[in-house]
């Protein structure tokens, strides 16, 4: 149970990580409805991430139990490997978005940051339900869902791992509208300005969070071969 946590609790760190779902967020917390809106939001974003890491689990199990108890080695090799080029890529992503910004001007946001301030609570949900098929939150899932489904411990430590995940996936768009829920006078103000500083900003945090999943990847492939 233990090893199980020590390796998707940094999957979920990367998932919280991710920008476009603590933009949204943002974005639904300055809305006209900033309450319902969020709150739909923030649900939908909960119920896809615990239904997919969930999902991916038990398709885990389907596995035969005599296979093997745990990854092949070669796995690791394949995380590692994938980590580092995360990691190059985010560099080099970065050097290059810093030499393009000083020779443009401030860059147009995405669309969906134009209309997302418009939806309604039950157009929030499905957006948060939405958030969860974006390739690099499918592969996050998919990882931590297998290493759970796979790992030789009983279905109530699996559902502890999976609620474990979770949380820390969730962990930054529920805190961001519980902190609006609990100030939003004094939040209001930051909110605003952290907005205007990840639409500017969106492609450089992005690339932030790239090479942070591959640096937790590239930990979690040397954890596991270590271990072994």
């Amino acid at each position: 149970m233990e090893s199980v946590l020590w390796y998707i609790l940094p999957l979920g760190i990367a998932v919280a990580l991710s920008i476009f779902p603590i933009l949204a967020a943002v974005l639904l917390l300055l809305s006209k409805d900033p309450v319902r809106s969020s709150l739909a939001y923030a649900i939908g974003w909960s119920l896809g991430v615990i239904v997919l890491v969930t999902a991916f689990a038990l398709c885990a199990q389907l596995i035969p139990a005599g296979a093997s108890d745990r990854f092949p080695f070669w796995v690791h090799y394949l995380e590692i490997a994938a980590g580092v080029f995360l990691v190059i890529d985010g560099v080099f992503a970065i050097v290059r978005g810093r030499h393009h910004r000083a020779q443009t001007a401030v860059p147009e946001p995405p669309a969906w940051v134009r209309v997302a301030s418009g939806f309604t609570p039950p157009r929030a949900f499905g957006f948060g339900l939405l958030m969860n098929v974006r390739p690099k939150n499918l592969t996050l899932t998919l990882a931590a869902g297998v290493a759970v489904g796979a790992a030789p411990i009983d279905a109530f430590s699996s559902g502890i791992a999976v609620v474990a995940f979770t949380i820390v996936g969730i962990s930054s768009v529920v805190a961001l509208v519980a902190a609006y829920l609990l100030g939003p006078e004094r939040v209001r103000p930051l909110l605003t300005r952290l907005n205007g500083w990840l639409v500017s900003n969106a492609s450089l945090v992005l690339q932030i969070s790239i090479v942070s999943i591959g640096v937790v990847l590239v930990a979690v492939g040397i954890s596991a071969l270590s271990a072994g």
